[in-house]
């Protein structure tokens, strides 16, 4: 499969079929090619929090955030602990 994404006439050309740039199609395809690269370059193991590895998307703690912020838990139980950075945030914005 060829992909040619043209930022002049704002279409991403998939082998022969054209999609707009701007279309909730063409956000899908950019978004799964951007997630397939990601995966490929470890691009989540580049993050930290207050010096500590964290294994998590920014845009993903963001959402994190706002919902800890919104519901105001008493606890929340992580798992899959690998380096602490994701229990160090949780702490921070329980405390918040």
């Amino acid at each position: 499969m060829k992909i040619c994404i043209d930022t002049t006439i704002n279409k991403i050309v998939i082998d022969d079929y054209e999609i707009s740039l701007y279309s909730k199609e063409g956000f899908k395809i950019l978004s799964e090619i951007w997630l397939k690269v990601g995966w490929d370059q470890k691009y989540i193991y580049g993050f930290s929090w207050l010096g500590r590895p964290i294994i998590q998307l920014p845009e993903d703690i963001i959402r994190i955030q706002e919902v800890v912020y919104n519901i105001k838990p008493d606890v929340i139980i992580e798992t899959g602990i690998a380096h602490g950075g994701t229990s160090v945030f949780l702490v921070v914005s329980l405390n918040s």
